[in-house]
This record gives C-alpha cells, structure tokens and sequence, in this order.
C-alpha cells in the first residue's frame, strides 16, 4: 500500500449517503442505533449522532425510520402474545407423563410484553403512552353522574346517587 493510498481498515469515519440509507433501512427492520453502530462496517455511534444533528433530511428520515420500529415493536407484542407454542411441556412421573404449564415462559412471555410497551411508551409516547385523564373535579365532563355510572348495574348506580345525597 502506497501512503496515497487511504487506510481501508477500521470503521468509516464519516456518515456517506450509502451509509445514512443502510441506517435508516436497519430502524426500519427493528434495529436499535446501538445494535447498528456495533456492526464494524459501520460508524460509531458518536458518528452517528454527529451526521443527525447535522443533515436535517437524515434525522426527518431517521425520526420516520423510529416511527416504523415502534409500530414493528407493537406488531410484535401480539406475535409474543399469540405464541401459546411453549406454554405447556411434559413431564414424567414415573409412568405417567402429563402436560403442565410452563410458567418459565409465560412469565418471559410477559416480561417481553411488558419490557416493549414500557419502551413504546417512551419511544413515542403519543401514540403508545398512557392516557391521561387531566380534567380536575369533573370539569369538562358533561354528565359527571353518567360517567361514573356507566359501568355499574342500575342498582349499583342508584345506591351511588344515594349516598351521594346523605353526604350533602
């Protein structure tokens, strides 16, 4: 090699347009930028951060990259939930053999589950946050009565309305 010649070896030191698209292309097929800058083929992660806040069309392009992998994340938290494959397994005692449940992996199942709505919820949290009730005392519901009665039995309801009235 001729001292003309760049060193090939070694992470890419700079974010070229074939690298932002490989980037935004690995966000949208679930990989975190963490995952990614790992890749040696790819820049650090540092490198990485440096060309978002420098090229404003990479970050709208990687913004809407981390909108896909959350609704991918959201995709699969049904897949988890809908795969019963490993809930049951056999055991045998003596010569019976009989199916049990697997709490081992419908506990995992659930700490998966948990672990991606607590992410989503952080990841946008607009769309996958909790929803919350800012309205103080009732004010602007319509009907604070049918509101709070709308799930219960009439008799239920009635005995709320009640005793709402001894307590004035």
């Amino acid at each position: 090699m001729s001292e003309a010649e760049p060193n090939k070896l070694g992470r890419p030191e700079a974010c070229t347009p074939e690298i932002k698209a490989r980037i935004i292309y690995r966000v949208m097929e679930g990989e975190s930028l963490r995952s990614i800058s790992f890749d040696p083929d790819m820049p650090s992660r540092s490198t990485i951060h440096k060309a978002l806040s420098e090229d404003d069309a990479f970050s709208d392009k990687y913004a809407r990259a981390c909108e896909i992998r959350a609704d991918l994340i959201f995709d699969e938290m049904f897949e988890i939930a809908d795969d019963g494959s490993n809930d049951w397994m056999e055991i045998t005692v003596g010569e019976h053999t009989k199916e049990v449940v697997n709490h081992e992996h419908v506990s995992r199942s659930k700490l998966r589950i948990d672990t991606r709505k607590w992410a989503l919820a952080r990841m946008s949290p607009r769309k996958y946050g909790e929803k919350l009730d800012l309205n103080h005392g009732g004010q602007g519901v319509k009907n604070p009565i049918r509101a709070i009665t709308q799930n219960m039995s009439a008799k239920e309801a009635a005995e709320a309305y009640a005793s709402s009235l001894d307590d004035e």
